[in-house]
């Protein structure tokens, strides 16, 4: 969907940018998302003695439940975006993924 002078949405745009910039300081997705599943993984077994199996994609995937539940504090415009983003390195850490198997 084009906005009204022809240009791709806002959001569109500053998704893009958010997931290049992320990449940058955080560095590839899968890498990144695989790290934060690790450390939750470690939490989980140390506070409940259960192990969970987490990965890089359930980390994308309840990052965008956080987002959820914020929107339904109140509307804001990083939300639309960050979800975006989620789902964005989804597909990146899919396309990884294969790319190594």
């Amino acid at each position: 969907m084009e906005g009204m002078n022809g240009t791709k949405p806002l959001v569109r745009l500053e998704t893009r940018e958010l997931v290049e910039e992320r990449m940058v300081s955080y560095g590839p997705p899968v890498v990144n998302h695989d790290r934060t599943a690790m450390l939750w993984r470690a939490y989980i077994s140390a506070k409940y003695g259960i192990e969970v199996p987490l990965d890089a994609e359930d980390v994308c995937w309840l990052n965008v439940q956080q987002k959820i539940s914020r929107e339904m504090h109140g509307a804001n415009h990083d939300g639309p975006v960050d979800v975006k983003g989620y789902a964005e390195n989804v597909e990146l850490v899919r396309e990884e993924r294969r790319r190594r198997s």
